[in-house]
């Protein structure tokens, strides 16, 4: 997970938020007016470090999340985004996104292949954002 691999110092603070982002976008775009969970809050590495709180999106903020994620899709190729829905969206475990996204057949290759790739998903994402703002 996203929080497991900032703990481990294998992405820094500005992929992580990136992820967060994509994460945030992703579900209030697809689940507009529902209670979700703000993942910008969650965890003990947030910068609040306070308890993920349950939000209802308006919608300008589902508006703006389908923007962003519009821009995003356009932006970055299909394996790229695979595998950022593979481990934000989805949750699949690096063993399973190696193996998906890279073909990697060996428990311990596709691990590192998956977690490697997503580092640089993950800083292309916030070098994304950073001059989208």
């Amino acid at each position: 997970s996203l929080d497991r691999l900032k703990r481990a110092g294998d992405i820094n603070r500005r992929e992580y938020h990136a992820g967060c982002k994509y994460r945030s976008d992703a579900h209030t775009a697809e689940y507009a007016g529902i209670a979700g969970i703000n993942y910008e809050r969650s965890g003990a590495t947030a910068p609040s470090g306070r308890i993920p709180r349950l939000v209802v999106s308006d919608a300008a903020d589902v508006v703006a999340a389908r923007q962003d994620l519009d821009r995003v899709r356009k932006h970055f190729n299909q394996r790229m985004l695979d595998l950022l829905n593979r481990v934000l969206i989805q949750e699949q475990n690096l063993e399973d996104v190696g193996r998906g996204v890279f073909k990697w057949g060996a428990q311990r290759d596709a691990v590192i292949a998956a977690k490697a790739g997503l580092v640089v998903a993950l800083g292309a994402l916030a070098d994304f954002y950073e001059s989208t703002r």
